[in-house]
């Protein structure tokens, strides 16, 4: 049960962060969204609004008007990666725990919410896009279920046994590596180090906003957001992700060792800042031997995958942007078609070059449901 348990949290924490990679947007896209066929992997339809979605994942690029121009090779690679995935997926006959992701489903429409002022704020942007509350929530299960069911493929290719874990953990030690990792966040501000009393001033300031943001009912990530004075941290929640034991100063890995998720540190000096920090999560080696395995299973899937796959694309600037790993599938007829004319053929199951489709149809719909984030998880 150990076992089983370790790695649904982990399958949630692999797709419950892409989802909310997806939400990311700031500014308008104008309501329906003018979209496009830019190539198709096996039998699977790939849109100008594929590419700008992972855009936004990987790069924090938002809202760019020419998605092909902004995009390099490793961010070609990880589309084709994530179709290929994707149509993998759809085969697997995988159960789907339906309370559970709609469980998270909630999770992540209450956190969407919190970065808004209000909830009429909130629900302008969500009918505008959606036209109800409900079908933004509809779309976010679709996805979560996709992203459920590849997580659920991967992660039925592997196995891991007791030994497997004193193994891993002997490896680590011969290494000098800790095989335990910390999820944190921080509020902090700065230390004044002209004046004599400046570390102790910052230690009680950043103390006082914390108990002064439990006294208004916010959770830690929001009074991260809201009171945060480090550089670049306040869009984020103060979400420094997991990080290794022994990558953490000393006064740090003493402070959080004994801490269980959802508790904090005493107020201490980080660098330039005094800070607190919360412990969101903890994994041993089993969750990190977990999480090795689970992404070392997955480059092996897409490896074979790729090996089968067959490719055609109709623009040429993308062309030239398939990474190495894809040039094998390349089809002989994506040179000849990608400089044509775009089609009015309409059926998107057998796609000419530049099909216009809208948003409504499109397989992956951009959201602009305002999300900061900027953390990478895959």
């Amino acid at each position: 049960m150990r076992r089983r348990n370790t790695a649904t949290s982990f399958l949630y924490h692999v797709f419950f962060f892409v989802l909310l990679w997806v939400c990311v947007s700031h500014g308008a896209l104008g309501g329906t969204e003018y979209d496009r066929v830019i190539a198709k992997l096996n039998e699977e339809i790939i849109l100008v609004s594929d590419l700008r979605e992972i855009l936004r994942e990987r790069r924090g690029v938002l809202n760019t008007p020419d998605p092909i121009a902004a995009a390099d090779s490793e961010i070609v690679k990880a589309l084709l990666d994530r179709m290929l995935l994707l149509s993998a997926a759809k085969r697997s006959s995988a159960p789907v725990p339906d309370q559970e992701i709609c469980e998270q489903v909630e999770s992540m429409v209450q956190e969407a919410k919190s970065h808004y002022p209000s909830q009429s704020a909130f629900m302008k942007d969500v009918v505008e896009q959606f036209g109800s509350l409900e079908k933004f929530k509809r779309d976010l299960q679709r996805r979560a279920t996709i992203d459920y069911k590849i997580s659920r493929l991967v992660a039925s290719r592997f196995t891991i046994t007791d030994a497997d874990i004193a193994e891993y953990e002997r490896e680590c030690k011969a290494a000098g590596r800790s095989p335990e990792s910390y999820h944190l966040r921080r509020i902090g501000v700065p230390v004044d180090n002209e004046t004599s009393g400046g570390r102790r001033q910052a230690l009680a300031r950043v103390s006082a906003l914390l108990k002064s943001a439990t006294a208004q009912g916010l959770s830690f990530s929001e009074a991260a957001r809201r009171f945060t004075e480090i550089p670049g941290e306040k869009e984020i929640g103060g979400d420094l992700g997991y990080l290794p034991s022994d990558k953490l100063a000393p006064e740090l890995r003493s402070a959080v060792a004994n801490l269980s998720p959802g508790q904090v540190t005493e107020p201490l000096i980080a660098g330039n800042f005094a800070c607190i920090f919360y412990l969101e999560g903890k994994r041993g080696a089993r969750s990190s031997l977990y999480e090795k395995r689970f992404l070392e299973s997955r480059e092996a899937l897409l490896t074979d995958l790729r090996r089968k796959a067959c490719l055609t694309v109709y623009d040429s600037r993308l062309i030239r942007k398939i990474p190495t790993e894809y040039q094998h599938c390349l089809q002989q007829s994506s040179s000849t078609h990608a400089d044509k004319h775009p089609s009015s053929e309409s059926n998107v199951k057998k796609p000419q070059e530049g099909t216009p489709i809208t948003g409504e149809t499109s397989s992956a719909r951009t959201f602009r449901i305002r999300l900061p984030w900027s953390k990478k998880t895959r």
